[in-house]
Formats: C-alpha cells, sequence, structure tokens
C-alpha cells in the first residue's frame, strides 16, 4: 500500500467520523451554554460575584438542565452547583463540581504595611479583586477601615481583611474620662478614670473619682464613657 493510498484512506475515515465527533462536541457545549446564561446573569453572594472557570464534571444527560447555586457559608473556590432534570418524580439531579473566582471590589493597601501600622485612608484603595477563600469580611470604601491598627502584616496589593486588623483602644488605663449616666431622660456626668482600655463600643470598668465607687461602662469616643442605667455614686 503506498501513501497515497494510505492518505486516501484516513482522509475517509475522517469523513466518516465527523458527523459522530460533531455530535459529541455539541453536547457539552450545550450544557456549557446553560451555564454560561446562568453565570451571565450574576450569581452574587454575599458582596461578590461568581465566574465560572472550570467544569470538573458535566451530568451524564444529553436534555436540558437547571442550574442553581447550593446553600453556602462562604467564597470558596471549589463548590458543586446542583443540575436539575425534569419535574416530580422524574425529577433528575446532579452536582457538579466546579471550580470559580468570586470578584468584589474590596480595599486594598497600596503599600507594604508592617505589623502594627495605624491605616489612613491616603495608604489605601479600591480594586476589584478575587476574594474566594478568603476569611473574614472586608470593606468597600477606605473611609471604613481608617484608624484601624494591622495585626500581621500586609503586603502591596493585600485586601485589607477584619481578621487583619483591629480598632486601636480609643480609651487606655489610666486615662481620665467622663461618665455619662442616663436615667430615664436625666443625663448626670462626673469624672473618672479608665481601669483598662478599649475601643468603641467596649465596656470596661470606670473608677468615679468623687465616689471611688467602680462602675462598668460602654466607650463612646476617645473622652467619654456611658452607663446606661444606675449611678456613678
Amino acid at each position: 500500500m503506498n501513501s497515497l493510498t494510505r492518505l486516501l484512506q484516513a482522509m475517509t475515515m475522517a469523513a466518516l467520523l465527523m458527523p459522530a465527533m460533531a455530535l459529541a462536541d455539541a453536547v457539552p457545549d450545550a450544557k456549557m451554554d446553560s451555564l454560561s446564561s446562568f453565570f451571565a446573569k450574576g450569581i452574587r453572594h454575599q458582596g461578590a460575584v461568581a465566574e465560572l472557570i472550570e467544569v470538573r464534571r458535566w451530568p451524564d444527560t444529553s436534555e436540558k438542565v437547571t442550574w442553581r447555586l447550593p446553600q453556602i457559608t462562604r467564597h470558596t473556590s471549589h463548590l458543586s452547583l446542583i443540575a436539575e432534570q425534569g419535574n416530580g418524580q422524574q425529577k433528575r439531579r446532579w452536582y457538579v463540581p466546579v471550580r470559580v473566582h468570586w470578584w468584589a471590589d474590596a480595599v486594598v493597601v497600596k503599600n507594604e504595611a508592617p505589623l502594627r501600622t495605624l491605616l489612613m485612608s491616603d495608604m489605601l484603595e479600591v480594586k476589584r479583586i478575587d476574594v474566594a477563600n478568603h476569611v473574614g469580611v472586608w470593606w468597600k470604601k477606605p473611609a471604613d477601615v481608617a484608624g484601624m491598627q494591622v495585626t500581621r502584616p500586609l503586603h502591596k496589593g493585600d485586601v485589607v481583611y477584619s481578621v487583619n486588623v483591629k480598632q486601636p483602644p480609643l480609651v487606655k488605663r489610666g486615662d481620665l474620662v467622663t461618665i455619662v449616666v442616663n436615667i430615664g431622660s436625666i443625663s448626670v456626668r462626673a469624672e473618672g478614670k479608665a481601669l483598662k482600655a478599649g475601643s468603641r463600643g467596649d465596656r470596661l470598668l470606670v473608677q468615679n473619682l468623687r465616689s471611688k465607687q467602680m462602675v462598668q461602662a460602654v466607650v463612646m469616643d476617645a473622652n467619654t464613657v456611658y452607663v446606661q442605667t444606675g449611678g456613678a455614686g
């Protein structure tokens, strides 16, 4: 058999296989179209939008399926979408493993931020970031992060997550503060001393300097704490 004969046979075989190959390719394409339409509608979860990267295993059907997101608690990059077909007792269901991005507008640091850095607005910017597999919440406005202190070093472009920052104490131990006591519509003020540090909203022990009585108070700002009920002594 010469090379020309072998070439003609190969071409004939390819022509015979082309319809079957086209049909085989059409099945995942149809599924892909329906899945692409599902994602095109905007799959959102807690402020982030999903983008499909990869389907790791398709449902074993050539018929139309409907898609939905399972219940999730965080923005994981690997999850199983639910594909369904039919109704009632005839309903079929598949769990389809996929890989996704989760895109969100998030505050990031412009430059290196060493441990205990106090973040300021001009050190921050907002970027479109993949927040998949993150831990903690993020912020969308630099003003919401300004004034927080870094609890682990952040590198240029890192998202500022809640687990990586803390509110520095507004009141330090030993600070003199004004104790505000609200009794119904009456407000009483007294001078006191903080016996521990606290941030806005924290409860801390304060001593009334006149009566020497100690009370639990809530931090309002760097100079003021309040007691909702009771007296300052």
